[in-house]
């Protein structure tokens, strides 16, 4: 028996966010399945703007088991997804002008999922620093959490995550 219900890091501050009153919008590429649809609507319904494209492939998903005594078994279906494959979608030239926008929030996982995701990522970074969204009290916020231990052991780009946070921060 599971329990379905959104989640990720990314969504996870859009609703702190909102539930303290800040518009938030949340981007994404979802399938064309059942689980895109739900997770479409969980997020309208929880007074979050989705920015969502639909394109080929499953929806991510995650499944997580146990964890009553410790940590839960996960299963994460992220390769070959609809993210995975056409996060490039996303990058309307209206997204990138990042109009009216105070704050990017990018997860440093999103770096290892894949080489079209990593490299939306980049360009979605250069367009908030070009636009001003790391300065004038604004700022982009980057997962500075990045399961240190477990993910950057495997992660063949933890390069890549310290150049984004320090691009993110000015320093780049």
């Amino acid at each position: 028996q599971f329990t379905r219900f959104p989640g990720g890091a990314d969504l996870n501050v859009a609703v702190g966010l909102t539930r303290l009153g800040v518009r938030t919008i949340w981007a994404s590429v979802l399938g064309e399945d059942a689980h895109a649809d739900y997770l479409a609507d969980v997020v309208d319904q929880l007074g979050i703007t989705p920015l969502v494209r639909r394109a080929g492939g499953p929806t991510a998903l995650m499944f997580k088991a146990g964890g009553a005594a410790g940590d839960p078994e996960v299963l994460q279906v992220r390769r070959h997804t609809a993210f995975a494959l056409h996060a490039d979608v996303l990058l309307s030239t209206d997204v990138i002008a990042l109009d009216g926008i105070d704050h990017l929030h990018l997860t440093g996982i999103t770096l290892g999922i894949s080489p079209v995701v990593r490299a939306a990522s980049f360009t979605l970074l250069e367009a908030a620093v070009a636009a001003g969204v790391n300065g004038g009290g604004h700022g982009i916020l980057s997962c500075g959490r990045i399961k240190r231990v477990r993910w950057r052991a495997q992660c063949p780009g933890r390069r890549r995550c310290t150049w984004c946070t320090a691009r993110a921060s000015g320093r780049v």
